[in-house]
C-alpha cells in the first residue's frame, strides 16, 4: 500500500504515466481509501484545468513565472494536506 507522501509525489509529477498497471492501480486503491489524497488530487485537477483556460489571467505573463506560481500553490497544498 502506498503512503500519502508517495501518492502526492506520483500524482504531482504524473509519474504514473507510462508506469506499470500495478503502480496506477496502487494509486487508485489509495485514492479510494484516503479522502485527503482525493481532495489533493481534485485540487491538482482544478488548478490544471484553470491554467489551461484561454481566458486565464496568467496567459499574458511569462511562462516560467506562471509555472513558478503553480509550483508554489502545489507546495502549499502539499504542506497543508
Amino acid at each position: 500500500m502506498l503512503t500519502c507522501k508517495e501518492v502526492v509525489r506520483l500524482t504531482s509529477s504524473s509519474a504514473t504515466a507510462g508506469k506499470a498497471e500495478e503502480s496506477r492501480f496502487s494509486v487508485w486503491l489509495h485514492l479510494a481509501m484516503c479522502r485527503h489524497c482525493r481532495a489533493y488530487t481534485a485540487a491538482l485537477e482544478r488548478i490544471a484545468n484553470m491554467v489551461r483556460q484561454p481566458d486565464f489571467p496568467g496567459r499574458s505573463i511569462n511562462l516560467a513565472l506562471r509555472n513558478a506560481i503553480v509550483v508554489a500553490v502545489l507546495r502549499d497544498l502539499n504542506r497543508d494536506g
